[in-house]
Order: C-alpha cells, then sequence, then structure tokens
C-alpha cells in the first residue's frame, strides 16, 4: 500500500482546514439578524411596524419563496428603515415599509429622519435601496398580506418578472402615487404601460 510522505499529508490537512475555516468572515452575524448595506443590523425577529406581523428569526427566515405546481405563488423579503440616530425598524416587505413611507403621522416617524431605506431584490435575495428599485405591483406573487411590490435592481428583470406573472405596474418609489388604473380603463393597455411606459422605465 502506498504512503504518501508525511510532509504532504500535513499539506492536506492545512488545506482541508482552510475550505471549512478559511471561507467563513472573520466576524459574523448572528443567524437572528441580517446585516444591511450600509453596515447597520436588523435584529431578527421584530414586529412590523405597519401589519404587525413577526418577521424574520426563529419565527422567520429574512427571505422566503413558495411555489405552488413550479411557479412562483409567494415571496417575503424583509424591508428595513435605518434612521439617523442608527436605529433600525423591520418590515414585512416592501408594501410595509411603502405604507410607513406615506403615512408618517400615523407611526409617529418623521421621514426626513431615515437615512436609508433597503427593500430584498426578487433575483438575489439581497437588501437594496428602495430609491433605485423597480417596483412590481399587483402581480399574482403574493406576500404573507396579499398583494406586494416585489423588487428588483434591474429594469428588465423587473419587465419579464411582470409579463411573467401578470403584474399591472412597474415603478419607482417616487412615483407610486402618480400610477393608479383610470375607471373604466383596458387591463392590458394598463398593463403594457406599466411594464414599458412608466416614468423612468424605458
Amino acid at each position: 500500500m502506498h504512503r504518501w510522505p508525511r510532509s504532504f499529508n500535513h499539506i492536506v490537512s492545512v488545506y482541508v482546514a482552510f475550505l471549512i475555516f478559511g471561507c467563513f468572515p472573520t466576524t459574523s452575524v448572528a443567524e437572528d439578524s441580517v446585516k444591511l448595506p450600509d453596515g447597520s443590523i436588523l435584529a431578527l425577529p421584530q414586529k412590523c411596524p405597519v401589519c404587525g406581523m413577526m418577521i424574520g428569526g426563529p419565527s422567520g427566515p429574512s427571505v422566503a419563496v413558495t411555489y405552488k405546481n413550479g411557479h412562483i405563488t409567494g415571496f417575503e423579503g424583509v424591508a428595513a428603515a435605518v434612521f439617523k440616530d442608527g436605529h433600525v425598524v423591520g418590515f414585512e416587505g416592501a408594501r410595509c415599509l411603502f405604507i410607513y413611507n406615506c403615512l408618517p403621522k400615523k407611526f409617529n416617524v418623521d421621514i426626513n429622519d431615515i437615512a436609508h431605506q433597503y427593500v430584498t431584490d426578487f433575483v438575489s435575495k439581497e437588501l437594496i435601496n428602495l430609491s433605485e428599485a423597480y417596483l412590481v405591483l399587483g402581480s399574482q406573487v403574493k406576500g404573507p398580506m396579499g398583494y406586494d411590490l416585489i423588487a428588483f435592481t434591474n429594469k428588465d428583470n423587473a419587465a419579464d418578472f411582470a409579463r411573467k406573472y401578470d403584474g399591472k405596474w412597474i415603478v419607482q418609489l417616487h412615483e407610486i402615487p402618480k400610477v393608479r388604473p383610470k375607471q373604466g380603463a383596458d387591463t392590458d393597455a394598463t398593463v403594457n404601460r406599466g411594464v414599458s411606459g412608466a416614468k423612468g422605465i424605458k
């Protein structure tokens, strides 16, 4: 039986140890936390201030995709607001964060005190800046609270998703209040306008 030199075995052991331990970062975030792009930490689980659901941590993952008959039917991705004083508020999803923006008095907040806002990108499952996200409204893919805003970094990915899952509009945060279907409007025309004609989407 062939025996490898002792030095070779030592090299292999070191290499295996590197593969096992060297791939992990020296500092890690606990499983019940999510590290945000600006370096802030979103502690989980916590209660969404808008819908009251417990999000993340032991009570549920920060990202979850639901399938039925091979088609995606549900998407759950946390959202977050980082305030200038450093405290972080978590949300069930992009929909709740948007409502938080629209009704600040209801939640006793000053939107000007928010430094960063993040939503979960549908493709990468990573948190991205809300102000840069393309949001698909009214699709067949629902969030835990029903209709949600499905976020994308890339507008082409958003358009593909909207076509596949019957998304009604593709918008960015600053234009959501302006994009509403007119009463009696033709559904196909509304969908087409949302996918290709919303402001900022060409």
